[in-house]
């Protein structure tokens, strides 16, 4: 156990099987959901407490991009077609989501928004 909770959906968009994974290492305390669909892509919520950056994703992607949203700070960074991943900050704890096939800037930020829903199953 991580020693927190995450909240997220059930589903995002057609990935819906779900595998919840903890980690505590020196520096690191980590809640991850991997959601899987039909295909061999993925989606992965992280949550934790450590320094930098979060996602374990190190690639250098062409675009990024800040938006403010219901008063957090949400980076997305991806390609000329669509982004890839959202980081941000709440309090003491960091977050991803990691989208391998992509999405538009307003569909990142709409799941942001829906890690915090009161119809979440909550992760520890």
């Amino acid at each position: 156990q991580a020693g927190f909770d995450l909240s997220v959906p059930d589903s995002i968009g057609d990935y819906s099987e779900k595998v919840i994974q903890t980690a505590k290492e020196d520096g690191l305390d980590l809640i991850q959901v991997f959601y899987t669909g039909s295909g061999e892509e993925k989606v992965l919520v992280r949550k934790g407490i450590c320094e930098g950056d979060i996602s374990g994703d190190y690639t250098v992607y062409e675009k990024e991009e800040t938006v403010t949203e219901e008063g957090i700070e949400i980076t997305l960074k991806g390609d000329s077609e669509c982004m890839h991943l959202a980081l941000w900050t709440e309090g003491e704890y960091k977050f991803s989501l990691y989208v391998e096939a992509g999405m538009d800037s307003a569909e990142m930020v709409e799941i942001v928004k829906m890690k915090s829903d009161k119809d979440s199953e909550r992760c520890k």
